[in-house]
Formats: C-alpha cells, sequence, structure tokens
C-alpha cells in the first residue's frame, strides 16, 4: 500500500485544525509544522495519533519565501513515505473518484509524479449549522462561488500532491512546481475554507494573518489577499455568500 504524507503550517488553527485531524485521519502521518500559538493548536495536534509536530519560528513575521523552502527541504527529505501532500490548514483535498486516498493513489500510473488539487471556494450557507469540530469538515459546508471568482478571480488549483524521491519543488503559495509529469485525468477535489465561516475567518484573516505579514511579504506582495482586509470586509463577504449554490456533493 502506498504510504502518505501530509505537510501542512500551523499558527493559531485550534478551530481548523481540529477539522484538519478529521479529515485527514486516514493519512499515515500529518506532519505539523507549529509556530508557538496563543490557543490550544500545539496541544491538540500532539493529541493526534498520526501526527508528528516540529517546532518551527519566523524570524520576523510571516515570509512566504522562507515557507517555501522550508516545505521543499521537507519534500527532499528521504522518507518512508511514497506520497507527499503539502496543503494549507484550510484546505481539504480528496480524491474526485470515490474510492479511499490510498487506493488511488495506488491506481496512479508509475510515471505521473505530481497530482493537482482543484479546489472551491466555500461559504457558510443560510440553511448549514454552526461548525461541529467533532465531525469531518467537508459536509458541513457545501456551498460556494460555483466559478471559484471570489477571491483573485482565478481558478484555485495547487499541484500539491507530489511522488517521493524525484526532486519537485514547489513554488511560493504552491501553485506551481519544477519538474514532475502529469496525467490531468487524475486529481484531487477539494474545498479550500479561508472563508467558510466568519467564527474563525474573521480574526484568522486579520490577527493571525494581516498583522502577522513580514516586511519581505509585504514588499513582495506574497499573501495579498490578507495584506489590508478588515474584519467588516470579510464578515461583509462571508454575508454576500450565504445564498451560494450547493457546489459539492457529499
Amino acid at each position: 500500500m502506498n504510504r502518505v504524507q501530509v505537510i501542512c503550517f500551523f499558527y493559531n488553527e485550534e478551530t481548523l485544525a481540529r477539522l484538519f485531524l478529521q479529515h485527514y485521519g486516514w493519512a499515515d502521518e500529518i506532519l505539523a509544522v507549529v509556530s508557538k500559538s496563543s490557543d490550544r493548536t500545539r496541544e491538540c495536534l500532539e493529541a493526534a495519533r498520526n501526527v508528528r509536530v516540529i517546532d518551527f519560528e519566523f524570524p520576523a513575521g510571516m515570509d512566504d519565501r522562507i515557507k517555501t523552502d522550508t516545505v521543499n527541504a521537507l519534500l527532499a527529505e528521504p522518507s518512508p513515505f511514497d506520497w507527499k501532500i503539502v496543503v494549507d490548514a484550510d484546505e481539504f483535498i480528496w480524491p474526485w473518484k470515490c474510492v479511499p486516498p490510498h487506493d488511488y493513489l495506488a491506481s496512479v500510473p508509475t510515471h505521473v509524479t505530481v497530482v493537482e488539487a482543484r479546489m472551491r471556494n466555500v461559504f457558510r450557507h443560510h440553511s448549514e449549522a454552526d461548525l461541529d469540530l467533532n465531525r469531518p469538515p467537508v459536509p458541513q459546508r457545501t456551498h460556494g462561488d460555483a466559478d471559484n471568482r471570489s477571491e483573485g478571480n482565478r481558478p484555485y488549483q495547487k499541484p500539491i500532491v507530489i511522488r517521493s524521491g524525484f526532486g519537485i519543488l514547489l513554488d511560493l503559495g504552491n501553485h506551481r512546481q519544477s519538474g514532475g509529469t502529469f496525467d490531468h485525468s487524475f486529481w484531487f477535489a477539494g474545498a479550500h475554507w479561508q472563508n467558510a465561516d466568519p467564527s474563525f475567518a474573521v480574526l484568522r484573516r486579520t490577527r493571525d494573518r494581516r498583522d502577522r505579514q513580514s516586511a519581505e511579504n509585504i514588499a513582495g506582495g506574497y499573501g495579498l489577499q490578507n495584506h489590508r482586509v478588515t474584519e467588516d470586509e470579510i464578515q461583509r463577504l462571508c454575508d454576500a455568500r450565504r445564498n451560494c449554490p450547493q457546489i459539492i456533493k457529499t
């Protein structure tokens, strides 16, 4: 059976971390790169059976170039895992065919070394209940932008499912890679939870993202969607999407 490692950075992610553990409970290992948080993110992750925590701090605020260099070093490490999946804490992906992830990855031809994830931006629909952190996340938020145009006006696709041992590296933001071979009939679907519920999105995108940007990120325009965002803007965005169509079938 293919062994799979999921790699993710965490900072003040107690809400999403609990949902992340529900969703990626199938992974052989979750490698959690954790910065010192003011909530129980670390304790939550350490309690899970398939999580290995490593501590990590940015020297001067969130720096996407340092993050990318760190991810690429982890991708390059020799390991017992056949596949490494690099996601953010608000990204939940699954095979587009209704089969378990291990089985799906075992079906990918050996010449294919990168599998992309095609994610949709989800929002809380007016009919959906408050989040239950003890349940898997994806069935809880199934509505969103049908054309993924809520932010940035571009498709949300990432080449982040990577076969180990082929020297494949990710670029800033993980939206591109160097090296690797695709077969676009093999891909993962996914839900992007950046704005899935104002109960966590407002503070996460302001206090924990906007206010944490390094001078290098601001000068380079990295993480631009969070540089000047306000609490009111995020709340208005979530409110405006409360009647979005259903885009995820469960």
